[in-house]
């Protein structure tokens, strides 16, 4: 991490907060030995997550259901209590 260059990952996402624009994080792709690994750092450059990229990951995405519904819940409650501050 000390010599991460983002010219040698290739960047997948960078997440922002929709209401204040600001960063949340962002996640890199890295080829090593024919692996893909993907490093999520967020605020502060801290690394969040480091994992071996092992499928193209749309199977596992939730998209409905009881997880989803709460996690959309409790979104949207945070959202409103953000916008009384």
């Amino acid at each position: 991490m000390q010599n991460f260059n983002t010219h040698e990952w290739k960047l997948v996402v960078s997440e922002v907060r929709v209401d204040t624009g600001k960063f949340v994080n962002s996640t890199w792709e890295y080829a090593l030995e024919n692996e893909k690994y993907w490093l999520t750092i967020g605020f502060g450059n801290v690394a969040e997550t480091i994992v071996k990229k092992e499928s193209d990951g749309k199977n596992k995405v939730v998209v409905s259901g009881p997880v989803y519904d709460y996690v959309d819940a409790v979104n949207k409650k945070l959202m409103e209590n953000e916008e009384k501050v």
